[in-house]
């Protein structure tokens, strides 16, 4: 298709008779290579994307489960802490002092 598109104004010429079918196959050829030349650039082009595309894909798949991980573990340590604060005599989640430490901000 790209090739049929450069060529058509060397087939306008040729039609016209203001070029020969020589210089319309050496068109052709010069087309040809042009076109696949381009070909080549989208290609790399489509196959980085592809590539940088799929490493967001995972970096985003990532971070939710380790957000995910993390909040089982906060659910799976909180009976041991409650524990251990029951028997100390602190409120649950209290720190040594006995103070509540205020929840980090979730990102």
């Amino acid at each position: 298709e790209a090739t049929r598109e450069l060529m058509a104004p060397a087939i306008a010429e040729f039609l016209r008779e203001e070029i020969d079918a020589e210089e319309l196959t050496r068109r052709r050829k010069v087309a040809r290579e042009q076109a696949e030349g381009e070909d080549a650039k989208l290609s790399a082009l489509d196959r980085a994307y592809a590539k940088y595309k799929a490493a967001v894909q995972a970096r985003v798949a990532a971070e939710a489960s380790e957000a995910a991980a993390d909040e089982e573990l906060e659910a799976a340590l909180r009976p041991y802490e409650e524990e251990v604060a029951a028997k100390r005599g602190r409120p649950s989640g209290a720190g040594p002092s006995g103070v509540k430490a205020e929840p980090e901000p979730k990102t």
